[in-house]
């Protein structure tokens, strides 16, 4: 038996865990699901409960390899085409932002009617696409090179995705202007 990390709840705890296939007639646990797939059959409410708010830290590699940390929440803000905020959720700084994609795209789907939904490569899961689709919308979601080859868009979809720059616009006002750091 090797002897892992297994992260549980938040919390990293020392467990035995055996590699590789299972012997004839052992059953091993089945494994938690996943932030995003517990989503799925939940309510809004229900989402929003589930997410981490307590202060925490995070850390994210930046395009040149950069990584960088803070400590504190992170507020994700979904926006309308003309940089209009719609929806925000606030976690931890630990959460990842593809947990709060379908709280956020419950909440702008109750709010306005869009036909696409635009998102950077932190958000490809198929899950989110699945949702996106579910709800009549196209997801115009860039593909994340670490799952395998980068698939580039056909060009209506590349055309839609330069919108994308709004929402950075909206994140980078929040932090220089309003104290968002």
């Amino acid at each position: 038996m090797n002897s892992g990390l297994v992260r549980s709840n938040s919390k990293t705890t020392l467990a035995l865990k055996k590699r590789g296939r299972s012997k004839k007639g052992e059953v091993r646990p089945v494994p938690e699901l996943t932030r995003l797939e517990r989503q799925r059959t939940m309510s809004l409410s229900e989402q929003i409960a589930d997410l981490p708010k307590h202060c925490d830290h995070g850390f994210k590699t930046n395009a040149k390899g950069i990584s960088t940390g803070w400590i504190g929440y992170k507020l994700r803000i979904d926006t309308a085409e003309g940089a209009v905020p719609v929806a925000c959720v606030l976690t931890s700084a630990s959460v990842h932002d593809s947990a709060v994609a379908l709280p956020l795209e419950s909440m702008t789907t109750a709010r306005i009617e869009s036909l696409y939904t635009l998102m950077d490569a932190a958000y490809d899961e198929t899950i989110i696409r699945e949702n996106t689709e579910a709800r009549g919308k196209v997801a115009v979601i860039d593909s994340n090179p670490r799952r395998g080859e980068k698939v580039e868009f056909d060009l209506p979809k590349r055309r839609r995705f330069r919108g994308r720059t709004e929402a950075e616009r909206i994140n980078s006002n929040q932090k220089d202007d309003f104290g968002g750091r």
